[in-house]
């Protein structure tokens, strides 16, 4: 199809024109399928794994995405970041996989199926995105997409999170016939980090995913917007290796770093008490007869302001029970707003009493929380809780390194550092993370920093402290940094 003329021949370039819905995306199918036969093909690196992939100057494609992976992000491998990298690249590769991914019976596909487990498997050990993303096309496709109506689209679906990218003049504009959709998700993947795009603040949706057309509404200057919900798909093209993974498997989550992935069976045809009642582990507390009338009320409130005020309510009953809890912060997290999110969290955590699972529910939370500010203020209240900062430092660590921000991220390990209750295998995780930091300066004050707290004796924490001090590209903070420790 026709799509608006971008600037000029530079930002034709730069444009990333995935998030520009194709015609092929609204194609519809009656028949499900798969892609299982990617389970069975071997973990390969990227320039073994597109072997079978015949795209002119594929070599020089997969040659630029490992040189702009080659340091550690988010505990993926080289080859990991540079098949997310790879896709994002303005080459044929990512329209071909699409179009084999769409093909009815999947017939297409089996010379992508090694590069597909890499891109999987990458796409895997990234946190699951939940919030509100944008995509768009430059023509009206509400007709399409009626009130009621489910979508499944079959291939990788790019968004963004932000409005003003995509309303900007290289995209859809601020003028002419386009279709602009608002889509609530809760199973995306934030790839901005390891795209070629990198300030376009990219979602990936996976293949399969499911919406349903809450409404639409048109404005007078051409515009149609098509407000979407992703839904639990009554199948998943990718089976069951990249599900969104349930609030309350925390512990064994990052136990695995996310290496795993959970079967998170559907809840909505059950009512809140009937959940409650199945719910088995949790305290036995027994909440008030109106607790989950208010709380289904406050899932169907769409408006952050009115659903927060609900909630704030429900936190002041006294003796919540572990499930009641969590069934507050999974309604938390339905919340767009991180000052809405953050605010109710300092209520959580400002309670006298809570139980290690209901910190770790609380944990979750903060993994929901998108602003870094709101991320490491939680974090540091959290602190004050030294003992189950102690017991659970992995996911502590865990939630710090999604902290974009180096300045924020920095400050809060300076109070981590601080904690009475360190172990050995603590201060090995605290250096990784360290190592990860981007900023010179900020790698080696903390180093400095917490350099006289080591045993300089023990070998691990030796080649630990060597290797993050090594990571650092100024000579002269390297220098200081390796002095400290001696």
């Amino acid at each position: 199809h026709s799509q608006r003329p971008l600037l000029n021949k530079t930002q034709d370039e730069r444009v990333n024109r995935r998030l520009l819905m194709s015609s092929d995306d609204n194609s519809i199918s009656m028949e499900m399928h798969d892609i299982s036969g990617y389970q069975e093909a071997p973990l390969l690196s990227l320039e073994q794994a597109c072997n079978k992939l015949h795209i002119e100057n594929l070599s020089n494609y997969i040659a630029k995405a490992k040189n702009m992976s080659r340091r550690s992000r988010n505990g993926l491998t080289q080859d990991e970041q540079a098949a997310i990298h790879l896709y994002t690249q303005e080459t044929p590769l990512y329209l071909l996989l699409n179009t084999a991914l769409r093909q009815v019976h999947g017939c297409d596909l089996t010379s992508w199926y090694a590069y597909l487990k890499l891109f999987i498997i990458a796409l895997q050990k990234l946190s699951p995105y939940r919030g509100t993303v944008w995509r768009g096309v430059p023509r009206d496709l509400s007709a399409k997409y009626e009130k009621s109506d489910v979508k499944t689209w079959w291939g990788f679906s790019s968004c963004t999170s932000s409005l003003d990218i995509l309303t900007s003049s290289s995209f859809l504009g601020s003028t002419g016939v386009r279709t602009l959709f608002n889509i609530e998700i809760f199973n995306g993947r934030e790839i901005s980090e390891f795209s070629d795009h990198c300030s376009e603040k990219e979602i990936l949706l996976l293949p399969g995913t499911c919406v349903r057309v809450v409404g639409q509404m048109k404005q007078s200057d051409g515009l149609q917007i098509v407000h979407l919900k992703q839904i639990e798909a009554p199948h998943f093209l990718l089976e069951n290796h990249i599900r969104a993974k349930p609030i309350r498997q925390i512990t064994e989550k990052y136990s695995q770093n996310r290496k795993t992935a959970y079967n998170d069976s559907p809840e909505e045809e059950y009512g809140y008490e009937q959940k409650y009642f199945a719910a088995q582990g949790t305290a036995t507390a027994k909440p008030p007869p109106t607790f989950y009338a208010q709380l289904e009320l406050a899932n169907n409130i769409s408006s952050d302001e009115e659903k927060a005020k609900l909630l704030q309510h429900l936190l002041c009953i006294n003796n919540l029970s572990d499930k009641m809890l969590a069934d507050i912060v999974e309604c938390i997290i339905t919340i767009y707003s991180d000052q809405e999110k953050y605010e109710l969290l300092q209520l959580v955590l400002k309670r006298s009493s809570l139980s290690n699972k209901q910190l770790e529910t609380t944990v979750e939370l903060i993994h929901d929380i998108r602003s870094d500010n709101y991320k490491a203020n939680s974090l540091k209240t959290l602190l004050s809780r030294e003992q189950f900062i102690a017991q659970h430092f992995s996911i502590i660590i865990e939630a710090t390194e999604e902290i974009y921000s180096d300045g924020d991220k920095s400050n809060f390990y300076k109070d981590l550092m601080n904690s009475r209750y360190l172990q050995l295998v603590d201060y090995c995780m605290l250096l990784y993370a360290i190592k990860n930091i981007n900023n010179d300066a900020s790698k080696r004050e903390l180093l400095c920093k917490l350099a006289p707290k080591l045993p300089k004796t023990n070998p691990k924490i030796s080649r630990a402290y060597i290797d993050a001090a090594d990571s650092i590209y100024s000579s002269q903070d390297k220098a200081t940094a390796t002095l400290a420790f001696q």
